[in-house]
């Protein structure tokens, strides 16, 4: 609408400005006219007096020191003396006009003058406009016209053809003109101050009623834009009223029934052309009608606004929440994983989370409320199961989430939900795994090209008690997606630098550096330095035998913040290396920016560079790169001697993998660096 009127408002001010401009034309247009018109009609009377006092030969005045006899006219009759005595001398037309002109014209502005290619008085001299209208007229043209300055003043200049007439020949017969020849011109010089003077005050008036016209356009308008704005407000607050009762609940506010049937319908589809999977979570509060009975639906009102507000917390934006009805809420999560095992995890820790924010205490008016929910689960992948279908296996996984004593998320399909189930105990037991000692370090041993040991990277192995030796593979992915990688990382680095103080007591060990892999959650907290900086003080260790690695993940999550980091690490002495390298998104750009130790390259490229020429430039390239920017190297996964002696011959300088040790506890790796350095 505001485009409408911004149009509107430029074609207004257009043609107020259109009518204006050509008004103020007309009106300059007007005063020349009317300048012009003055002048016509004063050589009109010069021409007509010229005529009349040429036809009867000339006028005859007293001779005074005005006007004395014409030195020009050679005429026998020039000086006549009456029967009376009286002196006369002839005064021919010419000077007669200009005599007018000088007493009688010149408060008028306007200015006469008689002049002539072929002149009889010298005083009439042409001047250079004069002459070129002289020629033309010569050639044959009625009038010649010009504005321009006079004595440092604007006229109107105007001139017309004389003609010879047979009254001309008395004065003028030596000239040798015929009867009808043009003889000369004559001319009117319009002073046009006061024209322009009246032009500028008609201007300045026009001017103004077209500014007072435009502004009561402008306000006209303005009241219309108004008043058409408030109509289309109140039907949009109309409109948006029924739609609000249409689709989203009273309440809440949410999404109601309706919208998450066509939401989800939407959401079926769009899966069948992207093939990632989504989910339905059916929620249910847990003595919900408890409550309302006994302190009543007011206080029920409040614990389902609340609920509300705490589940929205747990979701993206473009995530999908209704209540439909009674205590009954439905969570869409939309386009989540093309693997279902994948999807069924993301949705396990969401619905989890929501589990959990749904049974902290509640303050209800002034009582306290401790809640909680069943929820059920179905995943979907296409449009093969219908939206009645979804929702029923939710319902279905939901009741099953009851009967299992409340408070609990049951997956519809029982393999996902065992795998959620998997998950679930995992995860309890890793958070139990520090306080219980369960976590321990085995170190890696890194060496150089003469097989001497110049340091270990510290990995992480948890020994359940049950379970047995877990995979980092597998218990890893689970801490990452929750806080506790915080705890493990922490963990990890307090226990580096524990063991850096303890080699540096031995004379074969003081050398040794010992690499720490950190997480992207660790490496963004703000207080990341601070931590390890306190590790080094607290343990005296020499910060420049510790060396933090990070993959391009970490860096490329935040490069301005983790480049000011890894600055402030490189200020205590700490070493950088980037791990993994190659794998990712490896950038010049950023490489040159990171104030990097070293480069690991990655495994991946290691295993097959004697047997894949793409593997071998890869990590030749990788190598030459690291060189060029300074930069140590140093290869893990090494398991041949082929393939140690091809990252020799590369120009590798450390290494790292089976051929020199496996992960081992700390005794077994000091034994094992007591051998080589006695070897070497």
């Amino acid at each position: 609408m505001l485009r409408k009127y911004a149009i509107i408002f430029m074609v207004w001010t257009m043609l107020v400005s259109a009518s204006l401009v050509w008004n103020l034309h007309q009106i300059e247009r007007s005063s020349l006219n009317t300048a012009i018109a003055a002048a016509r009609s004063s050589l009109a009377k010069d021409i007509g007096f010229r005529n009349w006092a040429s036809s009867h030969g000339g006028v005859y005045v007293p001779p005074t020191e005005k006007t004395p006899p014409n030195p020009y006219l050679g005429d026998a009759e020039r000086d006549v003396i009456t029967t009376s005595g009286l002196k006369l001398t002839l005064m021919n037309p010419a000077y007669v006009i200009r005599e007018v002109q000088e007493n009688f014209n010149g408060d008028l502005g306007i200015k006469s003058h008689l002049t002539s290619l072929k002149l009889f008085n010298p005083k009439n001299a042409a001047d250079e406009w004069e002459a070129r209208a002289l020629k033309s007229f010569e050639q044959g043209a009625k009038e010649a016209l010009e504005v321009s300055n006079l004595d440092g003043r604007a006229h109107l200049r105007l001139m017309q053809p004389l003609a010879v007439t047979s009254g001309c020949l008395k004065c003028h017969d030596q000239q040798n003109y015929q009867v009808g020849d043009v003889r000369g011109g004559i001319g009117a010089y319009v002073l046009l101050q006061p024209y322009t003077e009246a032009q500028s005050a008609h201007s300045l008036e026009l001017t103004q009623s077209h500014c007072a016209i435009w502004l009561v356009g402008l306000l006209g308008l303005m009241g219309v834009y108004r008043s058409e704005r408030s109509y289309l407000a109140r039907r949009k607050v109309d409109s948006q009223h029924i739609q609000n009762l249409a689709y989203y609940d009273t309440l809440t506010k949410l999404p109601n029934r309706r919208l998450m049937m066509d939401r989800l319908q939407a959401s079926l589809l769009n899966s069948t052309r992207s093939q990632l999977y989504g989910a339905v979570l059916f929620l249910d509060l847990d003595h919900f009608k408890t409550l309302n009975d006994t302190l009543g639906h007011d206080v029920g009102d409040l614990l389902l606004l609340e609920v509300a507000k705490r589940i929205q917390h747990c979701l993206r934006e473009v995530d999908t929440v209704a209540r439909m009805g009674g205590d009954e809420f439905v969570i869409l999560l939309d386009e989540l994983d093309a693997d279902p095992q994948n999807a069924s995890l993301h949705v396990a820790v969401v619905a989890e989370k929501i589990r959990k924010t749904l049974t902290a205490p509640y303050q209800l008016d002034d009582k306290e409320y401790l809640g909680s929910s069943s929820i059920g689960v179905s995943l979907y992948c296409g449009s093969e199961l219908s939206v009645k279908d979804v929702l029923k296996h939710s319902d279905m996984a939901m009741y099953r989430a009851k009967e299992s004593g409340r408070n609990a998320v049951s997956f519809f399909d029982p393999s996902m939900q065992r795998a959620v189930q998997e998950r679930a105990a995992l995860e309890a037991d890793l958070r139990h795994a520090l306080s219980a000692q369960q976590l321990h370090l085995h170190y890696q041993i890194q060496i150089d090209n003469t097989h001497r040991p110049i340091g270990a990277e510290a990995l992480v192995r948890w020994m359940h008690p049950t379970r047995g030796m877990v995979s980092p593979a597998a218990f890893i992915p689970v801490a990452e997606e929750s806080t506790l990688i915080l705890d493990i990382g922490g963990w990890v680095l307090d226990t580096a630098c524990q063991q850096l103080a303890a080699w540096s007591l031995a004379d074969d060990t003081r050398h040794l550096t010992l690499a720490v892999n950190v997480s992207a959650q660790q490496f963004k907290q703000a207080d990341f330095v601070d931590k390890v900086t306190a590790a080094l003080r607290i343990h005296k260790v020499d910060p420049s035998r510790l060396k933090i690695e990070l993959t391009e993940s970490v860096v490329l999550n935040d490069v301005t913040d983790v480049i000011g980091k890894m600055h402030a690490l490189k200020a205590l002495r700490v070493r950088l290396s980037m791990d993994d390298f190659g794998t990712g998104y490896s950038s010049l750009s950023y490489l040159k920016q990171l104030p990097l130790d070293q480069i690991k390259i990655d495994q991946s490229f290691v295993r097959d560079m004697t047997t894949d020429h793409n593997d071998a430039v890869m990590v030749k390239t990788i190598i030459d790169l690291a060189k060029n920017f300074h930069l140590n190297v140093i290869a893990e996964g090494v398991e041949t001697e082929a393939q140690l002696s091809l990252l020799q011959d590369l120009g590798c300088m450390a290494y790292q993998g089976y051929l020199f040790g496996r992960p081992v506890a700390i005794e077994q790796f000091e034994m094992l660096t007591a051998s080589l350095s006695t070897n070497t």
